[in-house]
């Protein structure tokens, strides 16, 4: 077991011996859960840290996953790119409209409906997304400079377990090789 400021991380071992060790209905598995619960909430704060100390502030607090999603999926409706991020159409338009203004996007006419629009990254925009992973990369590497490989291998393992569980249990959220910003 190695710890870390937050917590501990089992390996992947111990992980699969702990998930066997008695029903999901258990003291001792409530109060984990309970712990994760409290980890998310923190862990979400911790990325919004990241994003806003990396992010350029012309992009919002949505619009590096929208430029990520766009740049993974090519243009899009607004109503398309608000169900992918799972944003209500009015805040997805509105954040739509401010990388509008800032070069990031474009509404181009949509070929199939000269009556709607796509939009669609632009050069401006691809750039600032390229930049930025690029500088959350770097972030990353200098915080988890003092991480072994393994540890690393293992988060990213016990995350992709989560997030392919989530994904599975709910309806619309099938695809989650996304973009990853």
């Amino acid at each position: 077991m190695t710890n870390t400021p937050q917590g501990s991380l089992q390996s992947s071992a111990a992980a699969d011996a702990t998930a066997q060790e008695g029903p999901a209905d258990s003291a001792d598995h409530l109060a984990s859960v309970n712990e994760l619960r409290s980890q998310f909430v923190l862990f979400k704060r911790t990325l919004n840290l990241l994003r806003a100390n990396t992010a350029h502030p012309d992009l919002g607090p949505s619009g590096l996953p929208m430029l990520g999603m766009l740049h993974w999926l090519g243009p899009q409706r607004t109503t398309a790119l608000a169900a992918k991020l799972f944003l209500d159409p009015s805040t997805v338009s509105r954040q739509v409209d401010t990388l509008t203004r800032s070069g990031y996007v474009e509404k181009l006419a949509d070929p199939d409906d000269g009556r709607a629009s796509l939009v669609h990254l632009t050069d401006t925009g691809e750039q600032a997304l390229t930049q930025h992973l690029q500088t959350i990369g770097s972030t990353l590497n200098g915080l988890l400079a003092d991480w072994s490989v393994a540890d690393l291998r293992t988060l990213s393992a016990l995350l992709g377990r989560l997030n392919s569980d989530v994904h599975a249990r709910f309806p619309g959220a099938t695809d989650i090789s996304g973009p990853s910003v």
